[in-house]
């Protein structure tokens, strides 16, 4: 045996075992951190939402355990021990609002601002209070009955309609705010998880009336200088709703999920989310980009909102709608028809927007302006400024300023479009280029700064165009033009 040879090569094969370096170390404690991190965050928002829950069920309880007082004081003819007093005498107080969670205004239960009453706990070992009544000592367990609760009831009925309550003195924590206006919001869960998870809380319309509620989803579309849906629904107990919102074109669709936290309030019982599907202010804003490319840019799309409320007892339910990606909807087009109504329409023929190639025909059936109407704020002018860029379309072959709506026929004009970008090679006019029939146009102050090849119409023509009845004025103004130069 060979005890020195054995001993070199065993520091041979250390020497070629390479150790980490300090930059690999470096990476590996970020990485720890970081799910470290990510699991502590989870772990803490499992816990408040148990906690919250726990709170939650303790609430039910006292909920529970006053109903039942009441039902006895109720059948015993003792009604008195829990009426209001005028002097605040036996401790009970007016909530003097209408609950977030109460129902419909003009429903036969609908709660008014004198309907509820409510005791506290601090007044629950004083001699003559209504609280040691509503809830004694011995309807509910000790630990629950020594800690800090409200309980809401209607006297006229002996109906409770609310129990909050907390390890933690219950205050708002604010001289200007009442109590009753701080409880009022905590009956929704988003907001008592998001001050601590500290407050439970059981009651309203739903836990009286015992029944199902029903979700009333509705989406208003404003298809003009810029396509905006605003998706609303009613909350009925206030609890978390989510938006899934569907936009399809037939084959495929798009799905966009609006959570709790992106919805606006639009009163006490409506909740709402916009969404500017298309615009013209930069890439990211139009249809093309917002959808992530999935959808046939121009064609009719259906628009669904389904709508699900946390609160079991409330049935989701959906809306939908139909409309225009691109250009004007309108029941019946065609095939291949694009209707022009408004100027993001008539840009959007542009292939910038990702048109369908399918659209070869565009028929206009209003008047358009490029002019600052100042009386109106949500024209071209206030979105766009003064700007268009020609219109690049190969697959475009019809453009009519004729149409004919319920029996009123219209020659539709375009007035005061300023052109300052040019297309790429260079060609500047309404169209750059265009292979195809125009008619029935009048073009009325049209302005072009720049540009190689530049027509009001067409900036170059490189193929067979048919021009039909249609008219390019100087003049801005429209109407008896006979002594204004005419250029076609």
């Amino acid at each position: 045996m060979n005890f020195s040879r054995d001993m070199k090569n065993l520091k041979n094969r250390r020497k070629g075992k390479a150790g980490f370096t300090m930059s690999e170390l470096l990476i590996v404690v970020a990485i720890v951190i970081v799910l470290f991190a990510v699991a502590v965050l989870s772990l803490v928002t499992i816990q408040k939402n148990l906690r919250q829950k726990e709170l939650d069920s303790k609430a039910e309880i006292l909920y529970v355990a006053a109903q039942n007082r009441m039902s006895e004081l109720r059948a015993g003819g003792y009604e008195s021990l829990y009426q209001y007093d005028e002097n605040k005498v036996n401790g009970v107080a007016k909530v003097g609002l209408i609950p977030l969670d109460a129902p419909e205004e003009d429903a036969e239960d609908a709660i008014t601002k004198d309907t509820l009453c409510y005791v506290v706990s601090a007044d629950r070992v004083t001699v003559g209070k209504a609280a040691a009544s509503v809830l004694p000592e011995s309807s509910v367990d000790a630990e629950l009955w020594n800690n800090h609760w409200v309980i809401e009831y209607d006297p006229e009925s002996g109906s409770v309609y609310g129990a909050f309550y907390s390890e933690e003195e219950i205050t708002s924590g604010d001289v200007s705010t009442t109590l009753p206006t701080y409880l009022n919001r905590m009956r929704v869960r988003q907001t008592r998880l998001h001050s601590g998870a500290k407050i439970g809380y059981y009651g309203g319309a739903r836990v009286i009336s015992g029944t199902t509620d029903t979700l009333k989803p509705d989406i208003s579309i404003d298809n003009r200088e810029k396509l905006t849906a605003t998706f609303y629904c009613n909350n009925p107990y206030a609890d978390e709703l989510t938006f899934n919102i569907k936009v399809s074109d037939g084959q495929d669709e798009y799905v966009k999920v609006v959570k709790y936290s992106e919805l606006r309030q639009l009163n006490s019982k409506t909740w709402y989310y916009t969404w500017v599907m298309d615009s013209l202010e930069n890439e990211k804003t139009r249809f093309y980009n917002q959808t992530d490319h999935k959808l046939a840019c121009g064609t009719d799309i259906t628009v669904t909102l389904s709508v699900e409320s946390q609160n079991a007892n409330v049935d989701g339910k959906s809306y939908t709608r139909k409309t225009n990606s691109l250009f004007r909807y309108a029941e019946g087009t065609p095939a291949g028809t694009a209707i022009i109504a408004y100027g993001r329409h008539l840009q959007n023929l542009d292939e910038a927007s990702h048109v369908f190639d399918t659209i070869t025909r565009a028929v206009q059936v209003s008047d358009l302006s490029f002019a600052d109407d100042t009386a109106d704020n949500e024209d071209w002018y206030s979105f766009y400024g003064d700007t268009f860029t020609p219109i690049t379309n190969k697959n475009l072959k019809s453009y009519d300023g004729y149409s004919e709506v319920d029996n009123v026929k219209l020659y539709s004009s375009i007035s005061n479009l300023h052109i300052t970008k040019a297309a790429q090679n260079g060609d500047a006019g309404l169209f750059s280029t265009f292979n195809g029939e125009i008619k029935n146009v009048t073009l009325t102050g049209m302005k072009i700064d720049g540009g190689q090849n530049v027509g009001a119409l067409i900036g170059s023509v490189s193929d067979t165009v048919k021009i039909t009845n249609t008219r390019v004025y100087l003049s801005s103004k429209k109407g008896d033009l006979a002594d204004i130069e005419m250029m076609l």
